[in-house]
C-alpha cells in the first residue's frame, strides 16, 4: 500500500532533472476552422485502418474500409480513391508525425469521429503507450507548453510505475470542460479506495496537465435557502493568460449596476472554485449569498488544481505563484467587465489566503483593492500550526503524537537560524523549501499593521485548524490601536464555517451545510458601507 500511494503521489510531482522548468507562450495549432489537428496515424489506426508512409516521396496512404486516401506533405491536393482532390489547408507534418484537421478525416473517410471522441480515444491511448514504454509516442501528446514540465524523464519515472499497479478504468471514463480544459477523468482503485486520474486536454486536442483526485461522487451538495436563481446570473470566464490561464465563475446581481466586487481567494491545498470538501462548497454558498444582495462575485480554480504538475515543478515555489498573482489577474479581469464598479474591488482570503491577504493588499500599489478581508487566516506560518493541528487530532484518537512530534521536528528545523532552502538541513521533508523559506521571512504581523484600507477580520470559534486564542488574537494585536479593522467572532462556527455545537471534528466536514446567511450579511454590509 505504501509503495502504491508513493507512486500515486509521484503522478502529481514533476522531477527537476537537469535544470529548471521554463516558461512557455500558449500556443495554437488549430486550423483557420477551428478544427483540431489530430495525427492521422493514430486516429486511422484507432479506427481499424492501416497508415503507411512512403518518405522518399513524402506521401502518407490512409487505408481504412474499402477508402483509400494518399496525402502529400505540405501540399493541399490529395487523391481519395484514385480520384485528386483540393484540401482547404496544406496536410502538415510534426514531429515526424502527418497531421491533418479532424473535419478532413472525417470528411474524406467517413470516419464520423468527434472532438470528445477524438479526447477519449487519446486519453487511452496515451496510457497505452506510458504501459509499453513509447514515451516518444506519448510525449507528442503533449502540447507544448506542457512537455516543458512532463518531461520524458517524468513519464518514465513518474507516470509508468504507478500505472504498472494501477488499472485506470478506460471503459467508464467522462469528459467535463471548463473555459481553459476539456477533463477526462478515469477512475481507478487502490484496495476499496476510489479516485480519478484527471488528463486535461487543451482546445487544440493535446494533453496539457496531469492531475488525480478522491472520488467524490458520493457526496451531494445542497443549495442554501438564499440561493434565488431570479436576482442573479452567472457566466463562466478566464482569468490570467498564457500557461496558468484559469476557469472561473463571475457571479453577477441582475440590474445594471455598476456593482461592488469581491475576489475569493483559496486555502491551501489544491482547492476548485467552490473550495469543495465532501459536500460543502462555502464559497459558492458566498457567491450567491452576496449576489442576490448586490455584490458581484468571482471565484476561480485555483493553480494549485488546474496545474498540479506544472506548480510542483517551480523550485522556488512561494505564495506569490499560489495566490497572489492570480488574485490581481482576477481583479484586471473584473476591471473590464460592464457593471462592476471597478473602484470598489474587495478581496477576501479564507485560511492560508487570509493569511497571505496583508501581502496581497501590502503590494497593490495601484489601488486595485478597496478593502480586504481575512476569513479564519492564520496569523503565523502554516509550519507553527501544524503541530497543534496533530496534537488536536491526536486528542480525537485520529493522529498520533509521533506525528505531532515530527511537525514540530520539521517547524524546528525552519525556524533555525541556519535554514538554507539552497541546501536544507538533514531530515527535512516539509515540501519546497523555498516556499517556507518565504514564508518565514513574511512579518505578517507587521505588515497587516501597515494596511490603511478597511480590513474585516472572521473567526469561527470552534475552529481547530486556525487558533481563536492565537491567530484571532494575532490579528487583534497587528491592528492594534488603528480604526480600519473589524472583528466578528462566531461561536457555532468552524474553519468552513458550518455550523455545530461542541468539540469540532473532521467528521463535520463530511456533513451537508451551508454558509449561514448572517455571514452573509455580514459581509455585505461591510463591502457596501
Amino acid at each position: 500500500m505504501k509503495k502504491v500511494t508513493r507512486l500515486i503521489s509521484l503522478m502529481l510531482i514533476i522531477l527537476i532533472l537537469g535544470g529548471t522548468a521554463a516558461y512557455a507562450a500558449s500556443e495554437n495549432k488549430q486550423s483557420v476552422s477551428g478544427d483540431i489537428y489530430v495525427p492521422v496515424k493514430l486516429a486511422c489506426e484507432a479506427m481499424g485502418g492501416q497508415v503507411s508512409w512512403d518518405g522518399k516521396k513524402q506521401i502518407t496512404t490512409v487505408k481504412l474500409g474499402s477508402n483509400e486516401l494518399k496525402l502529400f506533405v505540405n501540399r493541399c491536393d490529395i487523391i481519395l480513391n484514385g480520384k485528386a482532390k483540393v484540401l482547404k489547408e496544406k496536410v502538415k507534418v510534426e514531429e515526424g508525425r502527418t497531421i491533418l484537421p479532424l473535419s478532413v478525416l472525417n470528411s474524406q473517410l467517413g470516419l464520423k469521429l468527434t472532438c470528445d471522441d477524438y479526447i477519449k480515444l487519446i486519453s487511452m491511448k496515451f496510457i497505452g503507450m506510458v504501459k509499453a514504454g513509447k514515451t516518444a509516442d506519448a510525449s507528442f501528446l503533449l502540447s507544448k507548453s506542457f512537455s516543458k514540465y512532463a518531461t520524458t524523464e517524468f513519464i518514465n519515472s513518474a507516470l509508468a510505475p504507478a500505472f504498472s499497479v494501477i488499472e485506470p478504468d478506460v471503459k467508464t471514463m467522462t469528459l467535463a470542460k471548463n473555459t481553459v480544459h476539456q477533463n477526462v477523468f478515469i477512475p481507478f482503485t487502490i484496495q476499496t479506495a476510489k479516485y480519478n486520474f484527471i488528463m486535461r486536454f487543451d482546445y487544440n486536442g493535446k494533453i496539457d496537465e496531469f492531475n488525480q483526485a478522491a472520488d467524490s461522487s458520493q457526496f451531494t451538495y445542497s443549495k442554501p435557502s438564499y440561493d434565488n436563481s431570479a436576482n442573479i446570473l452567472k457566466k463562466e470566464v478566464a482569468i490570467g493568460e498564457g500557461e496558468w490561464k484559469l476557469p472561473g465563475t463571475l457571479t453577477m446581481p441582475k440590474g445594471k449596476g455598476p456593482f461592488p466586487a469581491i475576489i475569493l481567494v483559496h486555502g491551501s491545498g489544491p482547492n476548485d472554485r467552490d473550495e469543495t470538501l465532501g459536500p460543502l462548497k462555502p464559497f459558492r454558498d458566498l457567491a450567491v449569498g452576496l449576489a442576490s444582495q448586490g455584490v458581484a462575485v468571482l471565484r476561480y480554480e485555483k493553480r494549485t488544481l488546474e496545474y498540479g504538475v506544472r506548480i510542483q515543478s517551480l523550485p522556488k515555489l512561494t505564495m506569490t505563484e499560489e495566490f497572489e498573482e492570480d488574485a490581481f489577474a482576477a481583479a484586471n479581469y473584473l476591471k473590464t467587465i460592464d457593471g462592476i464598479d471597478a473602484s470598489n474591488i474587495t478581496v477576501l482570503g479564507h485560511s492560508e489566503g487570509g493569511y497571505d491577504l496583508p501581502r496581497i493588499l501590502g503590494t497593490d500599489k495601484t489601488g486595485t483593492f478597496k478593502a480586504g478581508i481575512i476569513m479564519s487566516g492564520c496569523s503565523r506560518p502554516l509550519y507553527e500550526l501544524l503541530p497543534e493541528q496533530y496534537k488536536y487530532l491526536a486528542g480525537l484518537g485520529m493522529a498520533t503524537e509521533e506525528q505531532a512530534e515530527a511537525a514540530k521536528a520539521q517547524a524546528a528545523l525552519i525556524q533555525d537560524k541556519s535554514f538554507n532552502p539552497e541546501n536544507p538541513p538533514k531530515g527535512y521533508s516539509l515540501g519546497t523549501p523555498y516556499y517556507f523559506y518565504d514564508m518565514k521571512n513574511y512579518d505578517v504581523i507587521g505588515m497587516a499593521g501597515q494596511i490603511e484600507k478597511p480590513v474585516l477580520v472572521l473567526q469561527g470559534e470552534r475552529d481547530y485548524q486556525v487558533s481563536t486564542k492565537t491567530d484571532y488574537e494575532g490579528w487583534k494585536k497587528a491592528f492594534e490601536g488603528k480604526s480600519n479593522a473589524e472583528f466578528k467572532l462566531y461561536p457555532k462556527l468552524n474553519h468552513m464555517y458550518m455550523e455545530g455545537e461542541g468539540q469540532s471534528t473532521p467528521a463535520e466536514y463530511y456533513v451537508k451545510g451551508n454558509v449561514p446567511q448572517y455571514i452573509i450579511n455580514d459581509i455585505a454590509a461591510f463591502i457596501k458601507k
